[in-house]
């Protein structure tokens, strides 16, 4: 059941019905979502496609999985939530059939509370997961059950489940619908049994309320959410005041910056104190202290400012400025030929970009793992049936299967295909098209690009992420592939040895945003990492945002097809040198259609203008929207509150009209991380 219950919520997407931490000062408005509303379905997200509205049900319509269903995310502290609910079948071949759960996130996005209505007639206790990074997710008893019934819960029987957040203290009930609520059947205090900080900015903030069900099918009707002001909506900036006060005062250089910071310090300092003494919490208190808080910020905010602009602002900051003029040319880094998963031959799929006004392509099958070019599947690649030494090490190995590490490879497309190959693929023509040595390194590890690692024979370790470091050893650079798809928890990777290496992520994948088979992706969301993005940006991490089509053949109308999402790289020359050097710099932009056509940069403004944009954003640390425009050219002023940010274009065209996954054209500059300036 543990492990179950983990990989449920583990999978989980939010919908954003956000109740920011802004909206506390207007009462943090009743969150009373209705079924059976025609727009109400369009605003839920559900993983696998399995939860349905009727006649205001919200029912999860699949009896052998685990699914989760969120109806919101943002900052909550304290809450009360009500919400009735009824199992209608149980899944009896799985021992941990029939739980209906109530989720809700706590001290951050990778730990979990929850309460269940278990089959056997229990109230579940209060349980928590440790992070992904403790090596599997472990749920912990905190609580001994509440017996309901004798027996099993009945089905089709409507059980009101309640549960209240109050600072530490948890308590929750279920009882049969239409019976007055009994007194709270359980009740536990998080500050006892949990060996983890409960204090400061992390203290009971909820950024995900959400319903689920363990192998059973299941109702949920009248959900009622009633956020309350709590210490910890003030906590939580004071304590992020502090911590950018505190990277400030290290990075000061002369007196008088030291001094103007010293008492902006000191009334932070003192106010996280006086919040610290709140034993409750009303509107005209809160109101006060948010105002208090919001002039230290903007003190604070001014003096970064100033400190950001003599140590040569935005275009300091910015590693790519110094490219914007030179030759743009468009590039896909990631697709895939017959040598792993893809239809057409490595030559034709070159052609086929060429053709499509590419001069930069990366053709990355799989591994490489294999003779392919002795014909392992493809006998045509092949003139004679002798096994060749293909990689050179003298040695004629008889067993040639498709990832199996014998005759291990990079090929190298500025040389011809030895003489029993049928197919000349020398590709690599400097000056007119960039092929780059590349391939998608997938064994036992989250699917990693490596671009340009040295052609010929794969050395040991040959499989995992000691081939991905050797690439980037060697010079490469490699980037991780549809992190939308393998992190719907954006933390997933923050912690993985991969994330200590990769340049970069793909922030769009078009073959997974097209793709909408299964019927989870209506709006393409699978195939973009915004949020797994930001996170990374958040850690301080400077990674590159990279779109690819992740073409698995060379016909555009299909939907793994070429074209529906690339990069612009602006380069000195049309080599495999200078545009390595332009994609360390994150000198491109990832786009699906939207072009961008002036970028300028001084240590003051950010001014950005597309031909083809109706909405411009400039987004900052937190992933949010510093300012919006709804137009074709924005221009952004830096005011010193910022530790990173980028800029976001789309327009209102659909980019794939035909197809069951539909998305808006987009495009994606590559991040200014201006706090790097504090550390120089």
């Amino acid at each position: 059941m543990a492990t179950s219950l983990s990989k449920c919520l583990g999978l989980s997407l939010a919908l954003s019905l956000l109740l920011a931490c802004g909206a506390a000062a207007e009462g943090l408005p009743e969150l009373r979502p209705d079924f059976g509303a025609p727009d109400e379905p369009a605003r839920w997200q559900g993983r696998g496609g399995q939860w349905e509205f009727e006649a205001g049900l919200l029912r999860q319509n699949k009896a052998d999985e685990y699914w989760n269903v969120n109806l919101r995310s943002g900052e909550v502290a304290d809450f009360s939530l009500s919400v009735r609910c009824r199992m209608l079948e149980i899944n009896e071949s799985y021992a941990a059939a029939g739980y209906l759960v109530v989720a809700f996130r706590a001290q951050n996005t990778q730990q979990y509370y929850c309460v269940h209505l278990r089959r056997v007639g229990d109230l579940s206790l209060l349980e928590y997961a440790s992070a992904p990074t403790a090596g599997r997710s472990v749920w912990q008893i905190m609580d001994k059950p509440y017996r309901l019934t004798p027996d099993e819960l009945a089905l089709n029987a409507w059980y009101r489940v309640d549960v209240d957040a109050a600072g530490p203290i948890l308590k929750a009930r279920a009882y049969p619908d239409g019976q007055a609520p009994p007194d709270w059947q359980l009740q536990v205090d998080l500050n006892s049994p949990l060996e983890i900080d409960h204090a400061g900015e992390r203290a009971f903030l909820c950024g995900l309320i959400g319903l689920g069900t363990s192998n059973c099918r299941a109702e949920f009707a009248d959900l009622v959410v009633q956020p309350r002001l709590a210490r910890v909506l003030l906590q939580r900036p004071q304590v992020r005041l502090a911590e950018k006060a505190r990277r400030l005062a290290a990075s000061l250089r002369t007196a008088e910056e030291r001094r103007t910071l010293a008492p902006i310090r000191q009334a932070i300092d003192d106010l996280g104190r006086e919040i610290g003494t709140y034993e409750t919490l009303d509107e005209p208190l809160y109101r006060k202290t948010e105002v208090r808080l919001e002039s230290l910020d903007k003190r604070l905010s001014s003096l970064r400012r100033r400190v950001f602009i003599a140590r040569g602002g935005l275009r300091a900051a910015c590693t790519y400025a110094d490219f914007l003029s030179l030759p743009a040319y468009k590039a896909n880094l990631h697709c895939h030929t017959r040598h792993s998963d893809g239809s057409a031959f490595c030559d034709d799929m070159a052609r086929r970009y060429e053709e499509l006004g590419f001069r930069i392509l990366a053709m990355s099958d799989h591994d490489a793992y294999g003779d392919q070019d002795g014909g392992v599947y493809y006998p045509e690649f092949q003139k004679d049936q002798v096994v060749h030494d293909w990689d050179g090490d003298g040695v004629l190995h008889e067993t040639r299967e498709y990832r199996s590490g014998v005759e291990a490879y990079v090929r190298d497309y500025s040389k011809p295909g030895p003489e029993w190959v049928t197919r000349n693929w020398q590709l690599y023509r400097p000056g007119e098209f960039v092929v780059f040595n590349s391939l998608e390194s997938s064994f036992g590890h989250p699917h990693c690009n490596c671009i340009e690692p040295p052609p010929g024979r794969i050395p040991r370790p040959r499989e995992g992420l000691g081939f991905v470091k050797w690439c980037k050893d060697n010079g490469g650079v490699v980037f991780l592939n549809h992190p939308g798809v393998f992190a719907a928890n954006p933390t997933t990777f923050l912690d993985g040895p991969e994330t200590q290496t990769v340049d970069g992520l793909e922030v769009m994948n078009g073959c997974t945003a097209r793709d909408n088979r299964k019927g989870n992706n209506p709006h393409g969301r699978l195939g973009f990492a915004e949020d797994v993005w930001d996170q990374y940006l958040n850690e301080g991490r400077q990674l590159w945002g990279f779109a690819n089509d992740d073409a698995h053949a060379a016909d555009p109308a299909v939907f793994c097809g070429p074209a529906s999402a690339w990069n612009v790289v602006w380069a000195k020359e049309l080599t495999k040198a200078s545009v390595l050097d332009s994609l360390r710099h994150g000198a491109f932009y990832a786009t699906c259609g939207v072009e961008v056509d002036r970028i300028e940069i001084t240590a003051e403004t950010l001014t950005v203008h597309s031909p083809n944009a109706t909405h411009i954003a400039v987004i900052g640390d937190g992933g949010r929207e510093l300012v919006r425009v709804d137009g074709q050219e924005i221009r952004y002023r830096l005011d010193g509150s910022e530790e990173w940010l980028r800029v976001k274009l789309w327009n209102d065209t659909i980019a794939h009209p035909g197809e069951s996954a539909q998305y808006v054209q987009q495009a994606w500059l590559q991040p200014i991380l201006v706090d790097r300036l504090l550390e120089r």
